[in-house]
C-alpha cells in the first residue's frame, strides 16, 4: 500500500473514529458543571472584593482592555459577570442554547481575565486548555444530544455520526498534548539545560516562594517549610526537573496509549504533578486536569443518566452531507 494512502487512512482512522454522539454530549456535561469549580478557582481574588466598592483605574490594562478602552475595574461588573459565566457553564453543561452558552462563557472568561491580569501586572496562561477546549466544543454538535433544551423545544435528538462526534474530541487530545509538548520546548528553547543544572530554576522557584511570606524571629520560613528544605538538595530538584522534561516531551504518547489503565496512570501522574505545584510553589495549574476528562470515552455516563432519566427521545435523522 502507498505511503499517502496510508497516511490518510491513518489520519481519517484517529480523528474520526472512536467516539459517538452520548460521548460528545456526556463530555460537554462534565466539562460544563466541572468548569464552574475551575472558575471559581481562578476568579475568586475578584470575589472578595466588595461589590458595593468604588471602581479603580487599571495602571497596566491587558492588551485587549487596552483596545476596547475598558480603563476601570468596577467590582459590581466583576459579580455580575461571573454570575453569568456561572449560568452559561450550567446551560452548557445542559445543552441549553449550547453554542449561545458556550460563546458567552469565553467572552465572560475573557472579561474576568482581563479584569484579574489588569490588576496583576502578570498574564496567566492557565486559561489556555478551557478555552481551547470550549471554542472546539463550540465548533461541534455537542448540543444536539442529550440536550434539555431540545427536550424543552420538544425536538428529538439528531443522529451524530462516529466522525461528527470524534473530530472535536480528538482535536481537543492533540491540543493537550501540543501544550506540554511546547511548553518543555520553550524552557529549552529560553533557559537550555541552565533550567534543570545543578537544581537550576526549581531549587531557585522553591526557595523564593518558600520564603515569599517572610522568616520568622527564630529564622524559620513563615510558610512552606517543605520547599524550602527541598531546595535544600540541589541533586533533588535537578532531577524533579529531568522528570518534569520527560513528562512535557512525552505526553504526545497519550495519543497512542489505548489502554485506560495506563493512560490513567499516565494522567494519574500529571495531576500529581500540578499538586505538588500548588503545595510547593503555589502555581494554580491544579484545577488543569479537569480537561483531561477528554482522553476517556464516557458516553457510559449519559446512556446510564439516560435509561434512569424520562425515556430516550425519537432519533431524528441527520440532514444530508
Amino acid at each position: 500500500m502507498p505511503v499517502l494512502p496510508r497516511l490518510r487512512a491513518a489520519w481519517n482512522g484517529f480523528f474520526f473514529t472512536g467516539f459517538t454522539g452520548d460521548s460528545l454530549a456526556a463530555l460537554r456535561l462534565a466539562l460544563g458543571l466541572l468548569l464552574i469549580l475551575f472558575h471559581v478557582i481562578q476568579f475568586e481574588t475578584l470575589l472578595r472584593l466588595d461589590p458595593s466598592g468604588a471602581a479603580f483605574v487599571y495602571l497596566d490594562p491587558m492588551w485587549h482592555f487596552a483596545w476596547l478602552g475598558f480603563e476601570r475595574l468596577y467590582p459590581a461588573v466583576c459579580y455580575a459577570v461571573f454570575a453569568l459565566l456561572v449560568a452559561a457553564s450550567l446551560a452548557t453543561a445542559f445543552g441549553v442554547a449550547t453554542r449561545t452558552a458556550i460563546a458567552t462563557s469565553i467572552l465572560c472568561v475573557f472579561y474576568l481575565k482581563g479584569a484579574r491580569d489588569s490588576i496583576t501586572g502578570d498574564v496567566h496562561h492557565r486559561y489556555f486548555l478551557p478555552i481551547h477546549i470550549l471554542f472546539l466544543l463550540l465548533l461541534s454538535r455537542s448540543g444536539e444530544v442529550f440536550s434539555l433544551g431540545r427536550r424543552l423545544r420538544g425536538a428529538a435528538e439528531s443522529r451524530i455520526e462516529a466522525w461528527q462526534a470524534s473530530w472535536p474530541i480528538r482535536a481537543m487530545q492533540v491540543y493537550i498534548a501540543t501544550f506540554y509538548l511546547w511548553s518543555a520546548l520553550a524552557k529549552l528553547r529560553v533557559s537550555g539545560w541552565t533550567w534543570i543544572e545543578g537544581g537550576g530554576r526549581i531549587q531557585a522557584t522553591l526557595i523564593k516562594r518558600s520564603v515569599m511570606w517572610g522568616i520568622d524571629d527564630g529564622g524559620q520560613v513563615a510558610a512552606n517549610s517543605i520547599a524550602y528544605a527541598l531546595a535544600q538538595y540541589p541533586g533533588v530538584c535537578m532531577a524533579l526537573g529531568l522528570a518534569v522534561l520527560a513528562m512535557e516531551l512525552g505526553f504526545p504518547l497519550i495519543l497512542l496509549i489505548r489502554d485506560t489503565r495506563w493512560r490513567l496512570a499516565f494522567l494519574g501522574a500529571v495531576t500529581t504533578f500540578h499538586i505538588a505545584n500548588f503545595a510547593l510553589i503555589y502555581v494554580l495549574f491544579i484545577a488543569i486536569p479537569i480537561s483531561f476528562l477528554v482522553f476517556f470515552d464516557l458516553g457510559g455516563v449519559t446512556r446510564w443518566l439516560r435509561a434512569r432519566g424520562a425515556p430516550s427521545p425519537t432519533v431524528a435523522p441527520s440532514a444530508p452531507g
